[in-house]
């Protein structure tokens, strides 16, 4: 156990943190953080459910990327080399979200409405995002 002072202010030991939004544990793992965006995707993506059917695809859309996408960008240079296990819950939102803007099944894929609707993979749009950072 080591103890840290700042000036005569002894500094305690967290499992975790929320800091600007980001949930950060004590070893990196932000599996609280990706879980809580997850959980906060759902919610909204069930609510474009909910008003799906007096809306167009493209106001879906739009309040897609206005309201959810966001969620998956906030902090992602932080988190972005979370585990892939992590990290593929955050697609399967996006795959979620556009199956109820396109009216898909459930079994069916999403990358031709992921292209025409200029979303990308997480993943890709993750390393974009870093690559814009630094």
């Amino acid at each position: 156990n080591i103890n840290c002072k700042l000036g005569n202010t002894e500094l305690k030991s967290m499992q975790e943190q929320k800091y600007l939004g980001i949930t950060i544990d004590h070893k990196l793992k932000f599996e609280k953080h990706i879980n809580e965006i997850c959980t906060k995707a759902a919610s909204r993506i069930n609510a474009i459910k909910r008003i799906r059917r007096y809306t167009t695809t493209k106001q879906c859309l739009n309040i897609y990327k206005a309201t959810v996408l966001p969620l998956f960008d906030i902090g992602d240079i932080l988190w972005r080399n979370a585990g892939n296990t992590l990290t593929n819950q955050l697609q399967v939102q996006q795959n979620k979200a556009l199956r109820v803007i396109f009216h898909k099944k459930h079994s069916d894929s999403v990358r031709i409405e992921e292209l025409t609707s200029n979303l990308i993979p997480l993943e890709l749009r993750r390393k974009i995002n870093h690559l814009t950072f630094i």
